[in-house]
């Protein structure tokens, strides 16, 4: 299955959960366990999305135990990682790029998906890149 096929099969569900959620899963089921490695971020940091009681708000468990919270418009009930790894892997070099400003508190995403269609999402507290390229790139999707 390529990007565009699911994309396509992503637009054909209802709500934004079910297309984070089935995004999610065909990524996995397309990539499985090598998906993890050709991402170039230490997955081990990222395990587990939790989504908050407050929509709007996803929170990180990390392996420590220690949690951060980062602002969504979309509650999160799955893994992300297979997700970036198939943005990173099907856009071509120049159409995405993560980029934390001079204090590491924030995190700005932008995917660009087909011509001139780029949005920016601004992820809260340092290390939440995956999230905030996914959030860019379910965007910038939505925007085509």
């Amino acid at each position: 299955m390529d990007l565009d096929t699911l994309i396509d099969r992503v637009r054909g569900l209802d709500g934004p959960d079910r297309e984070v959620d089935a995004l999610v899963d065909a990524t996995l089921r397309i990539g499985g366990k090598g998906m993890r490695e050709k991402a170039p971020w230490a997955w081990k940091n990222f395990p587990v999305w939790h989504p908050s009681k407050q929509r709007g708000m996803c929170e990180v468990a990390h392996s420590d135990g220690t949690g951060g919270l980062c602002w969504s418009s979309h509650p999160f009930t799955s893994s992300i990682d297979a997700v970036v790894a198939l943005i990173e892997r099907e856009l071509p070099e120049g159409c995405w790029r993560v980029d934390d400003d001079c204090n590491n508190e924030r995190t700005y995403a932008v995917a660009t998906v087909g011509t001139h269609r780029a949005a920016e999402v601004d992820a809260v507290y340092g290390e939440t890149a995956p999230l905030a390229l996914l959030l860019a790139f379910l965007t910038a999707m939505k925007e085509k």
